[in-house]
């Protein structure tokens, strides 16, 4: 049977799946959920963070990208700056009005080298994380 290949439509897809799931979060995120009381949650004024979705168990998540985390709790797409995506300031947006869809955010480009062909290992560790911190929670 003669392979096919898939050329250019196939790495189309595939980046065009990887951009929908890196977005802004809307201004009406931040207006429902002020700091305080969610101090947790990464604001910032007059820079945006980008984050990555994830669905997991019917909710949309938003994963920020950071730089200096100093925990294991993220995928690292930039180990020597510590930059990646950061599982512990995770945030569940599940209205769509909360995800930006007209600002295309942009990331470095050896972020982006990084995370290409990776979303499934970023899913599979938030998972992972959410469990471990349920379990936590429970203790």
């Amino acid at each position: 049977m003669p392979s096919i290949s898939l050329g250019w439509r196939h790495f189309l897809f595939r980046r065009v799946c990887m951009y929908s799931k890196i977005v802004f979060l809307t201004n009406s995120f931040y207006k429902d959920h002020p700091n305080p009381p969610f101090k947790e949650m990464e604001q910032k004024q007059n820079r945006p963070y980008i984050v990555f979705l994830v669905e997991i168990e019917g909710h949309t998540w938003a994963i920020p990208f950071r730089s200096h985390i100093r925990h294991g709790h993220a995928f690292f797409t930039d180990r020597e700056n510590k930059c990646g995506i950061d599982y512990s300031k995770a945030v569940v947006v599940d209205r769509p009005e909360y995800i930006d869809q007209q600002v295309r955010p942009h990331l470095r480009q050896n972020e982006y080298e990084a995370l290409r062909g990776n979303e499934f290992a970023v899913q599979k560790g938030f998972e992972k994380y959410t469990k471990l911190y349920k379990r936590a929670v429970r203790s």
